[in-house]
């Protein structure tokens, strides 16, 4: 901990949530998780990748994929919440670098599905009889 009571690295995680919360669209969401992803120093990607067998969001030479869409993020947390329950299966620790990740991406991807715009309905056409006011209301 340090003088202000905090983790070392926590200062980073907190920007991070900010951004995401902040965040008024999935774009702004997917681009605050890019963000992240791409903050992530090479020691810290090669930390996760001795637990994850290489798989997204990081390559093997430790550069972050792009999160495009919601797809991406929707892939991306489901891979890491995968590889989180097959280590806690088989007894091993989680390292932080996956627990900060999974809670990232949950975070996120929570987010983006919150701000779905709701699909219209469309409607059959009014009668002509008068009944248009009445289709409107």
């Amino acid at each position: 901990m340090n003088t202000n009571g905090e983790t070392p690295g926590m200062q980073p995680l907190l920007h991070f949530l900010e951004l995401i919360a902040a965040a008024e669209a999935p774009a702004g969401v997917l681009s605050a998780v890019q963000d992240y992803l791409n903050a992530w120093p090479k020691e810290r990607v090669a930390n996760l990748q001795r637990v994850d067998g290489g798989w997204a969001p990081f390559d093997q030479d430790q550069t972050p994929s792009q999160v495009e869409n919601v797809a991406d993020l929707k892939r991306f947390r489901y891979a890491v919440r995968s590889q989180c329950v097959a280590l806690q299966q088989a007894r091993l620790q989680l390292t932080p670098e996956i627990m900060e990740l999974d809670e990232i991406l949950f975070i996120a991807l929570q987010l983006t599905e919150s701000m779905k715009v709701p699909e219209f309905k469309t409607r059959a056409p009014a009668a002509r009889n008068g009944s248009r006011l009445l289709n409107l209301l």
